[in-house]
C-alpha cells in the first residue's frame, strides 16, 4: 500500500481493496484515518472473507511539514538624522499561523549610512528563513544660515583697520533639520570674526554652515 504523506496533516481519503475467491473484499480498521500532529503512523488494515479468513496489511502516514515560512521582501526604512523599526514584520506559513520575525540586531539608528537588520522566522516545525531589511539614515535637507547686512564703518583718523567686536559680525542664525556641524568664515577660516582686523575697503565675508551630513549653504556680506 503506498504511504500517505502531508505536510501540515495527512488522511486517508479511500478504503482499500483486496481479491479473493469471493471477489472484492474491504478493507477494516478501528485507527483513526486523519492526522494532524507531525510524525510517522501505522493504519493496521484487516481484509476478512466471508469464511472467516483475514489477512494484514500496514499502512505508513507519514506528517512532515519541509515547508519554510514564506519569503517577505522588507520595505526599507529611511530616515534623514535617524531612523528605526515601529513595527515587527510577520510572514505566512502552509501549516502555522502568521510567524513574527525576530533579530538580534539594533532597532534604532542615529548614525549616516545605510545598515542591515537580519530578521530570522521559524514555524513551528523549525523551518526558518532569514529575511533582510535596509535601514537607511541619510541627510539630504541643506542648513540654513543668515549673515548680517552690509555695514559701512567709519575709521578714526590714523587707522588703518577696524578689529571686530564680539559676534557682530557672526551669522545672525544657523539652522538644520538635524545638526550643525560647523559654520565657517572664509576670512579668518575660524568660527567668529571677533578680534579679527578688516582693512581699509571692501571686505566680503562669506559664511559656510556645515551639517552633520556634509550639506552645505553659504551667506555673504560686506563690511566697507
Amino acid at each position: 500500500m503506498p504511504d500517505i504523506i502531508g505536510e501540515c496533516s495527512a488522511e486517508v481519503t479511500y478504503t482499500p481493496t483486496a481479491t479473493d475467491c469471493e471477489g472484492t473484499i474491504y478493507g477494516t480498521t478501528s485507527d483513526p484515518l486523519i492526522y494532524t500532529e507531525q510524525g510517522t503512523y501505522t493504519i493496521n488494515w484487516t481484509y476478512t472473507n466471508q469464511s472467516g479468513g483475514a489477512t494484514m496489511m500496514n499502512q505508513v502516514v507519514i506528517v512532515d511539514d519541509t515547508t519554510p515560512p514564506e519569503t517577505q521582501i522588507l520595505d526599507d526604512i529611511v530616515g534623514e538624522c535617524s531612523a528605526s523599526v515601529t513595527f515587527t514584520p510577520t510572514t505566512t506559513d502552509n501549516c502555522s499561523d502568521d510567524i513574527t520575525g525576530t533579530t538580534s540586531d539594533p532597532l534604532e539608528y542615529a548614525e549616516q549610512g545605510t545598515f542591515v537588520i537580519t530578521w530570522n522566522f521559524v514555524d513551528e516545525y523549525e523551518n526558518s528563513i532569514d529575511v533582510e531589511q535596509n535601514i537607511i539614515v541619510e541627510d539630504i535637507t541643506d542648513p540654513t544660515i543668515s549673515c548680517p547686512a552690509d555695514q559701512t564703518i567709519d575709521l578714526n583718523e590714523g587707522e588703518i583697520f577696524y578689529t571686530v567686536v564680539g559676534t557682530e559680525f557672526d551669522p545672525t542664525e544657523t539652522d538644520d533639520n538635524c545638526d550643525v556641524e560647523t559654520a565657517i568664515n572664509d576670512f579668518n577660516s575660524t568660527a567668529t570674526l571677533d578680534g579679527a582686523e578688516l582693512p581699509i575697503g571692501e571686505n566680503t565675508i562669506t559664511w559656510t554652515a556645515t551639517d552633520i551630513a556634509g550639506n552645505e549653504v553659504t551667506c555673504s556680506f560686506m563690511v566697507t
